[in-house]
């Protein structure tokens, strides 16, 4: 275990702590890794684009072997990049926002916690409310039933 000054977060990528020290060098691993994976999709991109499909089909087996392989180094980096792409956005917004990753985290586990804290009070409220209306509608059975009682005449008065 160690201290790590300014703790942004731990990486297990890098299986290191990113601190205020190493931040700036993470920042720059996101933003050119995002960077060569995009220069390296593009360019298999636009070989295979240059490419005279009819030279490269002259030979039988380099023609479908060639693009095969740049399909694959295009499939292939722009994987990578669309990851390295989110991290590097993801930081951006934290900076722009003042938050380090591990705040950014917190605020959101706390936030998530009241939310569903909340929804559980308004649960508990509407499973109350549901019973005392319950009972109420009992009530008035109950009333409805004793008035109708009252108010039918007894077997003897209806045989007069």
């Amino acid at each position: 275990k160690k201290l790590v000054p300014g703790l942004d977060h731990h990486c297990m990528w890098l299986n290191t702590c990113v601190g205020r020290r190493t931040y700036t060098y993470f920042y720059l691993l996101s933003l050119f890794g995002a960077a060569a994976g995009g220069l390296q999709t593009v360019s298999a991109i636009f070989v295979v684009a240059k490419t005279n499909v009819r030279e490269a089909a002259v030979d039988e087996l380099g023609g479908p072997l060639f693009f095969t392989l740049v399909g694959l180094v295009a499939a292939s980096s722009i994987i990578p990049a669309g990851f390295y792409a989110s991290l590097w956005l993801f930081h951006n917004y934290l900076l722009l926002n003042g938050h380090t990753t591990f705040s950014y985290l917190i605020e959101r586990r706390d936030r998530d916690l009241s939310r569903s804290r909340a929804e559980r009070e308004r649960a508990v409220e509407l499973e109350e409310k549901a019973a005392s209306q319950d009972w109420t509608e009992k009530e008035k059975q109950w009333h409805q039933g004793i008035a109708m009682a009252l108010d039918t005449p007894s077997s003897a008065e209806d045989t007069e």
